[in-house]
């Protein structure tokens, strides 16, 4: 599939999930915590201390986690079954080629790290492969999820 396939079925599973009507939960999430919902479609900071700030956990659930195949709550936690949606979706698209076992390492980061750098307005320009997500590596990652699943 290409991206802007990918982006409107992941705005469509969101918008299905937020509106109320229900979606198969092979299709969507199965619940949103208030928190994620009110972060969910707004441009976060996407680090703080080299960790992805909870608003970026919620979206990195609600969107590549949900295209990925994940149907668990949007919560803003990202354990096994989250991040095994996340590389998923990462191997869709050509960027991690490791198993969906959903236990982040180096080549799970430089996937992110990918993702990243094709986002051609990164505000910290093309980031090294270096296994591991700085702040800077964070704040790209959170702007190419922004322009792929939740701005028009």
């Amino acid at each position: 599939m290409n991206r802007k396939v990918f982006g409107g079925i992941a705005t469509a599973v969101v918008v299905v999930a937020l509106s109320g009507i229900s979606a198969s939960p092979a299709s969507a999430y199965s619940s949103i915590t208030s928190y994620c919902q009110s972060h969910l479609y707004h441009n976060p900071d996407g680090n703080a201390a080299g960790q992805p700030t909870t608003a970026v956990q919620c979206e990195l659930q609600a969107g590549p986690a949900v295209a990925g195949g994940y149907s668990g709550p949007v919560d803003g936690a990202l354990g096994k079954n989250s991040w095994k949606g996340i590389q998923q979706f990462l191997k869709n698209n050509g960027w991690y080629s490791g198993p969906a076992d959903g236990v982040p390492g180096p080549n799970t980061y430089n996937g992110l790290i990918k993702w990243g750098n094709t986002n051609q307005y990164a505000p910290n320009g093309q980031r090294s492969l270096d296994g591991s997500l700085d702040d800077a590596d964070w704040q790209n990652v959170a702007d190419i999820m922004w322009s792929w699943f939740y701005s028009d």
